[in-house]
């Protein structure tokens, strides 16, 4: 005997807001909301790695909001489609009549008929204007509450004693609880980018030693060789900031003087006459730091320069990076100048 009918023309729209409307009160919302930040929590170091061997600074931080919003806004309703597809694509479109009866119920389309037990529905969902059947993962059914026919009982009161369980109401969201949430989640996100943002400093800003030969230098992780730079011996460079070092021998800065055994004073003084600085700062007896700045290109840079005498051979380390960013840079400077060390001396 045939209790009611429905017939449903299927779309991806209606998956959609029944699939919605599942994950919402299976609370599987709340799992895309857990997964959701431990992908960022995961993907922010992963993605602070990247940008360390690829040298792109800051890599992570628009890319895990980004993935984070989209994953909570947009996962539930496409899982949701994936949930409640009971035909495959090819019936997307295809006129389905339901029919309901005292032991099973039946789909049936211009080519197909398939027939389910009630004990095979797992769970019952209404909206105001939906029942969803929900059988398992690959089949879920949505039927319009307008689309069924002439029932010769309460519809809901059938399915809950033919299945062994009360249908659950999903009340849906007020267009201020939604805004709420995305708000909530906007908020989270950017807590989440800058939580990474804080995890990609601690890691890029601990000390990395550069060596060159018997020279070396204690910069932090942001910093890879390079051989970009022509006219020097050996060069760092880091998305704010770029080292270079060069190295000569007392004859070469003797010849360069004009005089013989030059001192490091005078080298100083040629290298401070040369780039029109004045008032080198002497560090110790064999060091000379000299902190200026020029323009190159229309581009105003800071500069600090370490003129150094270790074992007979002048060394001349000089960091730079744009002048707007000394306030950040000059204390590390500073630091980085004084790590340097050449066998057992250290400047």
């Amino acid at each position: 005997m045939e209790f009611f009918r429905a017939t449903v023309m299927p779309s991806k729209k209606l998956f959609r807001k029944a699939g919605d409307a599942f994950v919402h009160k299976n609370k599987s919302l709340k799992v895309l909301f857990i997964i959701g930040m431990v992908m960022c929590l995961v993907l922010a170091p992963v993605l602070t790695y990247i940008s360390y061997i690829t040298h792109i600074d800051k890599l992570y931080i628009s890319p895990v909001g980004i993935i984070f919003i989209a994953y909570y806004f947009f996962g539930p309703s496409y899982l949701g489609n994936a949930l409640f597809k009971s035909q495959s694509k090819k019936n997307l479109n295809k006129e389905t009549l339901y029919t309901f009866h005292e032991n099973e119920f039946r789909l049936s389309t211009v080519d197909s008929n398939i027939v389910h037990d009630y004990s095979a529905i797992e769970e019952l969902y209404e909206t105001n204007d939906l029942i969803c059947l929900y059988v398992n993962k690959n089949a879920a059914y949505i039927i319009p509450k307008d689309s069924i026919i002439n029932p010769l009982c309460d519809v809901r009161a059938f399915l809950e004693a033919k299945v062994g369980k009360k249908f659950v109401f999903v009340k849906k969201k007020s267009t201020g609880a939604a805004i709420a949430k995305f708000i909530a989640v906007i908020i989270v996100s950017v807590v989440l980018s800058l939580f990474a943002s804080g995890v990609s400093n601690v890691m890029m800003d601990k000390p990395q030693t550069f060596s060159y030969g018997e020279y070396s230098i204690t910069l932090d992780k942001h910093f890879y060789e390079s051989d970009e730079i022509e006219g020097v011996d050996y060069s760092l460079i880091s998305s704010d900031a770029t080292m270079t070092v060069n190295c000569y021998t007392q004859k070469e800065v003797d010849d360069s003087l004009g005089k013989e055994n030059a001192t490091l004073e005078d080298a100083t003084k040629s290298y401070c006459e040369d780039s029109i600085i004045k008032n080198p700062k002497k560090v110790n007896h064999y060091t000379y730091n000299v902190e200026f700045y020029d323009t190159y290109d229309d581009v105003d840079y800071y500069n600090l320069v370490s003129v150094q005498q270790i074992d007979g051979e002048y060394w001349i380390t000089h960091i730079y990076c744009e002048k707007y960013m000394e306030e950040e840079y000059a204390e590390k400077f500073e630091k980085w100048i004084s790590s340097i060390q050449n066998k057992t001396n250290k400047a």
